[in-house]
């Protein structure tokens, strides 16, 4: 099971990267498509890592979620 914690404490969870992604995606207040999610979550890590970090929105799931991780965004708890 997956696990990811925000920095508010939130955790999210879920079977794979997709499911958690999802998860996340519908649970904004304007359900985006996923490519525009991606771009979505991209531009706020560039935000939220104050510009040292740019996100290829186009990179793989787990990438995606290991370079918002490095970005300061979120904590994954487990990949297990």
């Amino acid at each position: 099971m997956l696990q990811i914690i925000w920095p508010d404490g939130h955790v999210d969870t879920g079977p794979t990267w997709e499911a958690v992604f999802d998860q996340i995606r519908r649970a904004q207040w304007y359900v985006e498509c996923e490519r525009v999610f991606r771009e979505t979550l991209s531009d706020r890590a560039l935000v939220w890592s104050k510009g040292r970090m740019e996100i290829d929105p186009d990179l793989p799931l787990p990438d995606l979620f290991r370079a918002l991780e490095k970005a300061g965004m979120l904590t994954i708890v487990s990949e297990a």
